[in-house]
C-alpha cells in the first residue's frame, strides 16, 4: 500500500540521516546548538527558527535527492506506471522497495553539495538500460556474487559441475 511505501522511504531517510549525523557530527549531535553559536546563519536567515529550517533543508535535500536516484536506476521509477505495466509489478516494486536486504545505499557519510544528482543507468557504451524487472540491478549483482563463488568452489574441488 502507498502508507507501507512511504514508511519505508521515511525509514531509510532516517537511515541515511543517522550515517550522516554520525559522520558529520560526531558526538557532537547537538546541531541545534552549531546553528545558534554559528553567527552567520543566523545574519542570513534573519531568525533562529529559519536558520534551523535551512539547516535541516541543506542535509535532508541531498539525501533525498541521493535517495531517489539509486531507486531510479536504469529507470526503476518507470516501473511504477500501473497503467502501463499493470498492478502485478507496481506490486512487486512495492514489495522489494520496503525489504530492507534489497536496499543497501549508505551515501549519507559522504554527501557533496551538488545541483543534479546523477542517475546511474547499466547500459553499454553509455546508452541508457531500461529495467524490466523493478531493482533488477540488485537481482543482477547477486546473482553474479554467486555465480562467482560457484566458479571458486568448482576450481577448489577440481570438479567441472557444468558438463
Amino acid at each position: 500500500t502507498n502508507d507501507d511505501f512511504f514508511q519505508s522511504l521515511c525509514g531509510k531517510l532516517k537511515v541515511q540521516l543517522k550515517s550522516w549525523i554520525a559522520s558529520n557530527l560526531g558526538e557532537n549531535n547537538d546541531w541545534i546548538q552549531l546553528i545558534a553559536n554559528c553567527r552567520d546563519n543566523l545574519q542570513s536567515s534573519g531568525t533562529f527558527r529559519k536558520a534551523v529550517n535551512l539547516y535541516i533543508n541543506s542535509v535532508v535535500t541531498p539525501i533525498l535527492s541521493e535517495l531517489i536516484a539509486y531507486v531510479d536506476r536504469n529507470g526503476n521509477l518507470e516501473l511504477l506506471n500501473c497503467k502501463k505495466n499493470g498492478e502485478f509489478l507496481l506490486e512487486i516494486w512495492r514489495d522489494l522497495f520496503v525489504n530492507e536486504d534489497i536496499f543497501e545505499a549508505n551515501f549519507g557519510t559522504n554527501l557533496l553539495p551538488r545541483r543534479r544528482v546523477p542517475v546511474i543507468s547499466d547500459g553499454l557504451g553509455g546508452r541508457f538500460f531500461q529495467a524490466k524487472f523493478p531493482f533488477s540491478f540488485f537481482i543482477q549483482k547477486e546473482t553474479t556474487i554467486l555465480w562467482n563463488k560457484f566458479i571458486i568452489e568448482e576450481q577448489i574441488s577440481g570438479q567441472n559441475w557444468l558438463l
